[in-house]
């Protein structure tokens, strides 16, 4: 596929990045998560939204494609798929999260492998082999970033401008956003990492920014959301795409696009609840259902009934009953239709105090019974729903005056169980044994000791030999790390003094010969550090030469070679010092000790000091020196 050309910043294909902006219909209340719709605007030319039945848990935008994750863990997408950014692959498996760069979709499948698909021309969907275990992911531009479940960042697509050059010892991450050119990282003590492209200073993370929560990235700018729920951007912003709004808080969630940003405000509390359609109504077809889990009212209610009945005379009408106490009310008695295309509305209001004593329990049964004149099979398309909302009581464990369900985000909240951390820490439920606010049950435990790595590095009852912020035995069990020589030390740590990534002291233990001095030295590294540790050039240590007898004649510590190859007599050539010739009484250096030795000795007898001959070496030819050279006579 020929590479696509560049976007100018000004262009007006970016005059709104996000052209078909995806929502969540507000369905759900901060701590009532129920299946979802899909809602979206902008250009639409591509193609239309697809029938999803309502089971969106999530949703992703890309540049002209829009992208869903069902509850059942299927994708679906539209738009633009000039790529195959929306051709979701047979047989993906359940998927937990997707991501959506320009033309390009990444999703996390259950088992914590990613997939992707589309433009690939930069290689943004070539997911590295042996990645290991994925937990977050997102989707740049034209490159794709992977959080590993050892806190470590992956990166692989375009990386012109360094996007995907992750910062070696950036320590464990807990979140990470993808921008156009430039990658985010929230690291685990609450700072923000970012490198890429930092033309507009989208990189520039600001000083004393103080501990972050979550964060997004845009085109060309980077946001934060900071523990205190106020948001802070820079970056790109002549769009006001950083002018964040005065008194703007509290937030509980933010997101960017390529010129704008989003913040999701703290509201009061609520649950929001549907049955979904429970069939058609009728004499003796009752419908009922059962909503559980429910907090405390902090108002009265709102139950909403929607029905596609036969309802268009008085005598047709609904009765109503709440845990199986029938209501005063009777719904639809007047104004109803016979089977209309819209479905009929009724409201109810449960007041606090009767909502309160119902849901005491946590549970609330909504029953409606029909009129005996009802007939259930008079409409081909029979409908009945009920809903219910109401405000919550709100929960401030912490009581900072902020509702918890305002401030429980992936971050706060790490281990899932919709209570914050710091309540868990300060009830006992959770244990933090480095105090650093974050449960040590959602901190990297690499051996499973039940220990932080964090806390055992700092203690210094872990090592990291390579100082990656990660423990030694962990990298190597992860395969990040080698250790042939099975000692726990990752090779990297051990002394390789001949580079050839094998640790000096498993190449000795292989080989003991490459050790003749055995100071647990490799002999070559000792000779290249010190040449003349080995004289003649030969890649042996002299002094090994020596203690296995190689000549020295003269017990001076240098090998006879070296002595003569730096000018030490040897008129023989025989690779024998002359003086020590001399000293056995070879006078005549032939290689034995014989006549015309003796001859010469006796012509100097008397001698003092002479220039040969004193064997004794007592400084004259006597007596001493002629009973040494006899006891050499013969061949050596």
């Amino acid at each position: 596929m020929a590479k696509r050309s560049s976007i100018a910043k000004h262009g007006s294909m970016w005059s709104a990045f996000v052209v078909a902006v995806v929502a969540i219909a507000a369905c759900f209340g901060p701590r009532d998560a129920q299946a979802q719709g899909v809602a979206g605007w902008g250009l639409t030319g591509f193609s239309n939204i697809d029938d999803l039945s309502n089971n969106i848990v999530k949703v992703a935008a890309g540049l002209y494609h829009t992208v869903a994750l069902k509850n059942d863990g299927t994708v679906a997408c539209w738009g633009y798929n000039d790529s195959g950014q929306c051709n979701t692959p047979a047989n993906l498996g359940p998927v937990t999260a997707i991501a959506a760069g320009y033309y390009h979709t990444v999703a996390l499948k259950n088992d914590g492998t990613v997939a992707c698909w589309g433009y690939n021309y930069f290689g943004q969907c070539n997911t590295p082999p042996n990645l290991g275990t994925v937990t977050a992911i997102a989707a740049g531009g034209e490159h794709t970033v992977a959080l590993k479940n050892d806190g470590t960042v992956a990166c692989w697509g375009y990386n012109y401008s360094g996007q995907c050059n992750t910062p070696p010892n950036l320590g464990p991450v807990t979140a990470i956003a993808a921008g156009g050119v430039h990658t985010v990282a929230l690291k685990n003590d609450g700072t923000v990492a970012c490198w890429g492209y930092n033309n507009f200073g989208q990189c520039n993370t600001p000083a004393n920014l103080g501990p972050v929560t979550a964060i997004a990235a845009g085109g060309e700018h980077t946001v934060a959301l900071k523990n205190d729920g106020t948001v802070a951007c820079w970056g790109n912003n002549d769009y006001g795409q950083c002018n964040t709004p005065p008194n703007l808080g509290p937030v509980t969630a933010i997101s960017a696009g390529f010129y704008h940003t989003v913040a999701k405000i703290c509201t009061t509390p609520n649950i929001s609840r549907g049955s979904g359609n429970l069939g058609a109504i009728g004499a003796g077809t009752p419908r009922e259902f059962a909503f559980t889990n429910l907090p405390a009212a902090a108002a009265s209610a709102t139950l909403t009934i929607r029905v596609r009945a036969d309802l268009n005379l008085a005598s047709e009408y609904l009765s109503l009953k709440l845990d199986g106490t029938t209501q005063p009310n009777l719904l639809f008695v007047n104004g109803a239709n016979d089977c209309p295309a819209a479905p009929d509305t009724a409201t109810v209001t449960i007041p606090l105090k009767q909502l309160t004593a119902l849901v005491a329990d946590g549970t609330l049964t909504v029953r409606l019974e029909a009129s005996p004149l009802v007939g259930a099979s008079q409409c081909a398309d029979g409908l009945c729903e009920i809903s219910l909302r109401y405000d919550t009581v709100p929960v401030d464990c912490n009581n900072n005056g902020t509702d918890d369900g305002c401030e429980i985000n992936a971050v706060t909240d790490c281990n899932g169980n919709s209570v914050l951390d710091s309540c868990d820490i300060a009830s006992g439920t959770a244990t933090d044994i480095n105090a650093n606010g974050r449960p040590d049950s959602c901190e990297y435990d690499c051996n499973t000791n039940g220990l932080p790595d964090s806390y055992e590095l700092a203690q210094g009852t872990a090592p990291d030999c390579n100082a990656n912020g990660k423990i030694d035995s962990c990298d190597i069990a992860s395969g990040t790390a080698t250790d042939i020589d099975t000692n726990g030390i990752p090779d990297a740590c051990q002394g390789d003094c001949n580079g050839n990534s094998i640790p000096d002291t498993y190449e000795i233990l292989l080989d003991p010969s490459k050790d003749c001095d055995m100071d647990i030295a490799l002999d070559v590294c000792e000779i290249a550090a010190n040449p003349a540790l080995d004289c003649n050039q030969n890649g042996a240590l002299d002094g090994c030469e020596l203690n296995a007898g190689s000549a020295d004649c003269n017990a001076n510590g240098v090998l006879d070679s070296c002595e003569i190859a730096t000018g030490a007599q040897d008129k023989d050539a025989d690779g024998v010092l002359d003086d020590c010739e001399f000293a056995r009484g070879d006078f005549d250096l032939d290689g034995t000790v014989g006549g015309a030795d003796l001859a010469v000795l006796l012509s100097i007898w008397g001698v003092i000091n002479p220039p040969l001959g004193d064997l004794n070496g007592d400084g004259i030819i006597s007596g001493a020196d002629l009973s040494i050279f006899l006891g050499n006579w013969g061949a050596y």
